[in-house]
């Protein structure tokens, strides 16, 4: 691929991404307007958040769609998204714990955190979940 070609895939990463936050907000404040308790509010989001940003992600970004053995893809990227908010979360503790800024104004953590997840998920996804030869194993 391309330098221009992954950088178009990594905007479509992006774009999918943000459906998903949108989508895991909406069923978190659907949750907790129908009186669910929180967590399992979010349990659910998250979930339903996942497997969609797989299903887009296979079909438009990464075109692994009909490949075989989709539940180890799912489940590989499952592994991939919990791996990478270990890093969003470290990374912000790390920054609050070694920055006056960071602690005073935890936003920037929040972003640094963020941005260190998006680079290894997004890398996780091609080269571990969506590589073409990754579902004949």
């Amino acid at each position: 691929m391309t330098g221009s070609g992954t950088l178009i895939q990594f905007g479509r990463f992006l774009s999918v991404g943000g459906l998903g936050f949108l989508l895991d907000a909406a069923v978190f404040q659907g949750g907790l307007w129908l009186g669910a308790e929180p967590v399992p509010a979010r349990l659910v989001s998250a979930a339903l958040a996942v497997t969609l940003t797989w299903a887009l992600n296979r079909h438009l970004v990464f075109e692994t769609a009909g490949v075989a053995r989709q539940a180890t893809e799912y489940l590989r990227y499952v592994v991939v998204q919990a791996l990478g908010l270990s890093i969003n979360l470290g990374v912000f503790f790390l920054l609050i714990a070694v920055s006056e800024l960071a602690a005073r104004i935890p936003i920037f953590a929040l972003c640094g955190g963020a941005a260190a997840a998006i680079v290894f998920n997004y890398l996780g996804a091609r080269y571990c979940v969506f590589r073409k030869d990754a579902n004949r194993i």
